[in-house]
């Protein structure tokens, strides 16, 4: 015999629910509710009409709660849901299908509140469950974003951009252009909020005010370049995200990671494979005759920089133990060697002492405009580039091309990182469930004439063991 629930809406006791049965659509979170068997009754004796507790497993379907008033009132819900079901009435998913629809033909307009559950339910003739269902379906989505004491809006059909790198790298301009033209093509506006300008830290506060200004405005997602070069930048970045993330609108973060490598943030990241553009332009120099690599970074520098520095040094570091390995008789250090300098490229001081000490024959700097700063203290110090000295830089700007000589660089592609980003964007828009995902791009080479150093002597063997 069983206990015999009594509810507001009447007594279940006419259901068969002396069995676990899954609730729920294929491919949701399934709730099981189990029905604990009470004494037996004597022949005769009235059924109870209230029941003791009865144990629900702790995974509920999309859009129920099990912290609801009561037990009664989570198993009211359950049924209510599946006579729904069972009388052929409309499913969350189609209540969200049509609600969508309603959103993309411009029925309801972003500055304008979505309907109530209450309208919904009366206008699907569906129970509450299932219309917060399909509201919470929709904020999966994207479609709609849901704020404390404001209820549900629409979100935008506009893509956020938040790029302070625009302060102080070129590279970022076509990104912007790229970004800019495929909202254009793909029905959505772009919302920048202008140039950045400013010390790196008032770059990272407006980045701040910027994300603030973007969830008001009930955008559908965001592209985000991290702040960097300036104390304090984690805990910024941090704060962006975490503001994006409370209004549940999906980012997707270019050029680096809010992490410090290796670590990771969990969000979409897009960018270029720093660390395999460094090994390539290591390997380059190698090749071109250098025997000791200074690379020259800036103090705060980014993630990306320290990734160029790690793989010159991976390169240099493959070299040597393939020179080791095929002389092992020779009691002699490898004749390749690496060296990191913390100098701002137009300290002549700095610079001079690292000439004497460390005697490179080639230089890297982190990105081409650092590389024509130090070209000109070269110059100035009597160095001839690349006679004397070589010289190489990352990102491939225009700077790279005017400076004399012109600049060995790595050339980004940066329209390829725009594209990529923006799709990614549209996925998690889309499928905000899916996994986060790092998307590395290639790099390449550009040699010119600040490397063209030729000279009769052997290049070290390569990682492989080959001399060239």
């Amino acid at each position: 015999m069983l206990h015999i629930l009594k509810t507001k809406c009447g007594i279940f006791g006419n259901r068969n629910v002396a069995y676990s049965e899954p609730f729920g659509n294929v491919g949701q979170p399934q709730c099981v509710v189990h029905v604990r068997p009470g004494p037996p009754l004597a022949a005769g004796a009235e059924q109870p009409v209230a029941a003791p507790p009865r144990p629900i497993e702790p995974l509920l379907p999309l859009g129920l709660r099990a912290d609801l008033t009561s037990g009664e009132e989570l198993l009211h819900n359950i049924f209510e849901m599946r006579d729904e079901q069972q009388k052929g009435g409309s499913g969350y998913l189609d209540v969200a299908d049509a609600l969508l629809g309603d959103i993309r033909s411009g029925k309801y307009a972003a500055e304008r509140p979505f309907p109530s559950l209450t309208a919904i339910m009366r206008r699907f003739g569906v129970s509450r469950v299932t219309a917060s269902r399909a509201v919470e379906q929709l904020r999966r989505r994207g479609a709609i974003s849901t704020e404390p004491g404001s209820g549900s809006h629409v979100r935008n059909r506009s893509i956020g951009l938040i790029l302070p790198g625009l302060a102080y790298s070129e590279v970022f301009q076509p990104i912007l252009a790229r970004l800019s033209a495929l909202c254009r093509r793909n029905g959505y506006s772009l919302i920048f909020g202008g140039a950045f300008s400013g010390t790196p830290e008032e770059c990272a506060s407006q980045a701040r005010d910027l994300a603030v200004s973007l969830v008001k405005q009930h955008v559908s997602g965001v592209i985000l370049q991290p702040a960097t070069r300036c104390n304090g930048a984690s805990e910024s970045n941090r704060a962006i995200v975490s503001t994006f993330a409370e209004a549940s609108i999906p980012i997707v973060l270019v050029d680096y990671d809010i992490e410090i490598p290796p670590e990771r943030s969990g969000y979409d990241m897009v960018g270029l494979n720093n660390f395999e553009a460094g090994r390539c332009m290591g390997a380059h120099l190698l090749e071109a005759g250098a025997r000791r690599i200074a690379f020259l970074v800036h103090p705060n520098a980014s993630a990306s920089v320290s990734l160029r520095h790690a793989g010159v040094a991976a390169a240099v570091a493959a070299a040597a133990a393939a020179w080791k390995g095929k002389n092992t008789r020779k009691k002699a250090d490898s004749p390749c060697e690496f060296f990191r300098l913390d100098v701002e490229p137009d300290d002549k001081k700095a610079v001079a002492s690292a000439l004497r000490r460390f005697k490179p024959d080639a230089f890297v700097c982190g990105n081409d405009k650092m590389a024509a700063r130090l070209n000109q203290t070269l110059s100035a110090l009597g160095c001839r580039i690349p006679d004397d000295v070589m010289l190489a830089g990352f990102d491939d700007v225009q700077i790279a091309q005017a400076m004399t000589p012109q600049l060995t660089t790595m050339h980004q592609p940066c329209e390829d990182i725009a594209t990529t980003a923006f799709r990614t964007l549209l996925e998690r828009i889309a499928n905000p469930s899916l996994p986060s995902r790092d998307i590395f791009l290639s790099a390449l080479l550009v040699a010119r004439e600040s490397t063209a150093r030729h000279q009769h002597q052997k290049t070290p063997p390569t990682s492989s063991g080959v001399t060239r």
